[in-house]
């Protein structure tokens, strides 16, 4: 059994028989078959085929679970998107000053936090409708109405 911290709001996508791909710290990738998934405290247990003992489970640690695209439920919000979509866009200050690219992102308790990074900073941008002035995932590009002192 994993305990998995995943990034998704319903955890319905894992259903058994449905296949996963893992790719762990140092790249390697595996498909695997989900047995069964539930519901632990903030996190996912879960069952895979093929992980039989503690020592198959400690082969994962650390590894990021991905799935098909087409799994995953449309989203209904016009300003809604997937991470994955996100990640990677150019960042720009309404002013037009670049400031990087959005290397990951995280939730908080009230919204999700872009971790914008260029050569020499790292800026912490709140996910919020009054910040994110602008995202073109055509452009690959966001634009930021970023609050007085970030």
């Amino acid at each position: 059994m994993l305990k998995i911290c995943p990034y998704v709001e319903s955890f319905a996508v894992f259903q058994p028989g449905e296949e996963i791909l893992t790719v762990d710290p140092r790249g390697r990738r595996a498909t695997w078959i989900v047995k069964w998934a539930e519901p632990y405290k903030h996190m996912l247990r879960m069952a895979l085929e093929r992980i039989e003992n503690i020592d198959d489970a400690q082969g994962l640690s650390g590894a990021e679970i991905w799935m098909q695209r087409e799994r995953l439920p449309e989203l209904e919000e016009e300003d809604a998107y997937y991470w994955v979509d996100l990640i990677g866009l150019s960042v720009f200050a309404v002013s037009g000053e670049y400031l990087g690219r959005i290397a990951s992102i995280f939730p908080t308790g009230s919204n999700d936090v872009f971790v914008v990074k260029d050569e020499n900073r790292e800026i912490l941008v709140p996910a919020l409708a009054s910040v994110v002035v602008d995202v073109d995932l055509e452009g690959g590009t966001v634009r930021v109405d970023l609050p007085e002192g970030l």
